[in-house]
């Protein structure tokens, strides 16, 4: 109602802040599209603010993500999940595994595994970004050894928990895998992102 009286007098800027903030996911999920809908059929330019990045990235044709009130990067919402600028940006838009690494030489360490290091990489100690669905399982010496400490399945999929490095990660695979907890297996992401060491 609020949302209908708002419209009804022909705004030229909508704004919502956080609308969709007591509803359950599946609820969310439904008016999403509705709105999506309505705003493209009623043509009004809208602010919609939320802390839900899967909201953000659903709805927006522009995302501009704010940090102590500063707006840290502005883009279409594909660009900025493939180019986040900061390890901020790249934790807000979706889960992420963190690795502490070193490049040097050209090429990227962590631990005692290595490959090249992408071109334009910072150098010295950094921190190494992934998804957990950009993840594969390498054979023989081709990853960075993990410990499997827990998994557990939904559907075809399993959340990997394991150690790399004395550090937590957690993953997603495609079951079955054929690891258990307390087995060993090598890890490589398909796709990073590389800053600079900030602690």
């Amino acid at each position: 109602m609020a949302l209908a009286r708002a419209l009804a007098i022909e705004p030229r800027l909508l704004l919502l802040d956080e609308p969709f903030g007591a509803l359950d996911a599946q609820v969310r999920r439904d008016l999403r599209r509705w709105l999506r809908d309505l705003h493209d059929r009623a043509g009004v330019t809208t602010l919609f603010v939320t802390h839900d990045q899967e909201e953000a990235l659903d709805l927006a044709d522009r995302v501009a993500i704010l940090r102590y009130g500063q707006v840290i990067q502005f883009g279409p919402p594909q660009q900025l999940y493939d180019h986040p600028k900061t390890p901020f940006v790249y934790e807000f838009l979706g889960p992420a595994c963190r690795l502490s690494a070193v490049v040097s030489g050209g090429a990227l360490r962590v631990g005692a595994w290595a490959t090249a290091a992408p071109e334009g990489a910072p150098t010295g100690d950094v921190d190494l970004y992934f998804r957990p669905d950009e993840v594969e399982v390498a054979a023989g010496d081709g990853g960075i050894p993990a410990e499997v400490v827990g998994m557990a399945a939904r559907g075809p999929d399993l959340r990997i928990e394991c150690v790399v490095e004395g550090e937590g990660l957690e993953f997603y695979a495609r079951a079955p895998l054929g690891v258990t907890p307390g087995a060993s297996l090598r890890i490589r992401p398909t796709r990073s992102a590389i800053y600079p060491r900030t602690a």
